[in-house]
């Protein structure tokens, strides 16, 4: 049975969800709703928005969010202190995810997980093993 609420619901109107809105608020709300899914609301968005973003394959997924969501920023928490910025940043966190979820639906997880690996054989400092690419 389906979930009588989904994250998108939470994004049109996340005031009826969190009391305050902050980043850190919705970022945990996305976190307890993939553990409701059983982690599989955000099968590969980590991996995905470290291959957008560039960098960050130690990071949680929300900082690697906040680097996407302010490119070239080394310290983006300065960027979100006024709660207009944090609606806006709630907003573009709904946004992302969106996009995230439409390129899972259309290319797969797999594909993602492809890119990322790719993007992990590019850094001088990995040294896993190459993925064999089967199709």
């Amino acid at each position: 049975m389906e979930p009588p609420h989904t994250p998108h619901h939470f994004f049109q109107c996340p005031g009826m969800y969190i009391c305050r809105m902050e980043f850190y608020t919705a970022a945990a709300f996305v976190d307890g709703f993939n553990s409701a899914t059983g982690g599989r609301l955000l099968d590969g968005w980590r991996e995905w928005l470290i291959v957008k973003v560039g960098s960050g394959n130690n990071l949680s997924w929300h900082v690697l969010f906040l680097w996407f969501a302010f490119p070239g920023d080394h310290i983006p928490e300065e960027k979100i202190v006024a709660d207009a910025d944090q609606a806006a940043l709630i907003k573009h966190l709904g946004e992302t995810l969106n996009s995230f979820w439409a390129a899972r639906e259309e290319d797969g997880l797999s594909t993602i997980m492809k890119r990322y690996q790719r993007w992990l054989h590019r850094q001088g400092w990995y040294r896993g093993r190459q993925m064999e690419d089967k199709g």
